[in-house]
């Protein structure tokens, strides 16, 4: 699951102000089936200038009903909203004046789960319907290095869909000795988030340790997390001057098959997801955009499409029923686009744009399956306004 993705279900009813793909969009002719015909532009009249908040996660509940969090002003404290009236926004007590979120997912029964710092240090923070809130201190391994949740990069952090399980990865540093010494290992860690408690760890070495030179690559850099319905965990790390490598771990964290993959061109650009067979894929930079597939048990991944006219920038990548969905920068002409792949056939839609500068999100899917969203900033000349985009089947 990708929590901190804006995620909106068909069924819903929409508050904010919401109007139809703009009249200049460029549209393509779409096949049958495939969540690429834009039926909604919500503006959620927040911005990232102006001081009017931001819309920090939002996930769908079990009524198709969106969880949103935000904040009221840039710097202030973080609040939930359960549906799109934003002045309906209560705010999160447990977080304090200084505490954040690195992550949010919902559970079976409704329950907003939060993963990061509460008052008192890292934890999970579980909102229920009511409003009532529920804190569960977070003792992670030692060996991750990590001492703040909220400070966590979200490439670090994943849910399985039900929100009952949170994985967090790192590629801790030592300073011991007074010079900070990248130690080569990649940590492991999942929490079951009805208690709080770690209950599988690991850790993997894949380079020597070194010490950390300003301006030069780390030995080892997480590129993305994923934890699968099961338990299971899939890493795709960055090694400085060697290829990257996919990781594949079982819900027990016993280590499977290694598959290598280029570097990618861009930082950034590598996103993951499975199907429900649990092959991998991942995004590659370098020629256009690869879509690659990596099988379980696979050790060599498979090009199931090449992009070659864009995304220029990968924002993202979601799969479900049969289709892979990419999210990105195209050109000019298109800005913010999305486009989806056969991953049987490798045939690949047009760029379908919605937003003409700025950002955007992984694209993702409503509960139904049949809704695709994708959150993105669309900048003018003086705003960076956050609107979210729908999609369905032609």
């Amino acid at each position: 699951m990708r929590p901190r993705l804006v995620v909106l279900g068909a069924a819903l009813a929409l508050t904010a102000c919401t109007s139809s793909a703009p009249d200049d969009a460029p549209q393509a002719d779409l096949p049958s089936g495939v969540l690429l015909d834009q039926v909604q532009d919500v503006d959620t009249g927040l911005a990232l200038t102006g001081g009017t908040g931001r819309l920090l996660q939002a996930a769908l509940d079990s009524t198709d009903t969106p969880v949103l969090l935000s904040t009221t002003d840039p710097a202030g404290q973080a609040g939930i909203t359960r549906g799109t009236d934003l002045s309906a926004r209560v705010t999160i007590a447990a977080l304090g004046q200084f505490g954040g979120v690195a992550e949010m997912g919902i559970a079976a029964d409704d329950t907003a789960v939060l993963v990061g710092d509460a008052t008192d240090g890292p934890a999970v923070i579980r909102v229920a319907p009511d409003g009532g809130e529920q804190v569960l201190p977070v003792a992670l391994p030692e060996a991750l290095g990590i001492n703040s949740l909220s400070s966590v990069s979200p490439r670090t952090v994943d849910f399985t869909p039900d929100a009952s399980r949170v994985v967090v990865t790192s590629t801790p540093t030592d300073y011991s000795q007074g010079t900070p010494v990248a130690t080569g290992t990649l940590q492991v860690a999942v929490v079951d988030t009805t208690t709080g408690t770690t209950t599988q760890a690991t850790q993997v070495q894949l380079a020597q340790p070194a010490a950390v030179i300003p301006g030069t690559d780390p030995p080892v850099a997480v590129e993305d997390t994923l934890i699968t319905a099961d338990g299971s965990v899939l890493v795709a790390v960055g090694l400085a001057g060697q290829e990257s490598q996919l990781l594949r771990f079982d819900p027990s964290l016993t280590p499977g098959a290694t598959a290598l993959y280029d570097r990618p061109d861009v930082d950034g650009t590598t996103f993951l997801a499975a199907d429900d067979d649990g092959s991998a894929y991942l995004t590659q930079t370098g020629v256009g955009v690869q879509l690659l597939r990596v099988p379980v048990g696979g050790t060599a991944p498979e090009e199931v499409a090449v992009l070659e006219d864009g995304p220029a920038t990968v924002g993202g990548l979601v799969v479900a029923s049969g289709h892979a969905y990419l999210s990105g920068i195209t050109d000019t002409e298109l800005g913010q686009t999305v486009r989806a792949v056969d991953l049987a056939t490798g045939d690949t839609t047009p760029a379908v744009g919605f937003c003409r500068e700025g950002s955007n999100s992984v694209p993702a899917l409503g509960s139904s399956g049949d809704t695709l969203l994708v959150s993105a900033l669309c900048s003018d000349e003086s705003t960076n306004e956050q609107h979210l985009y729908l999609f369905r089947a032609p």
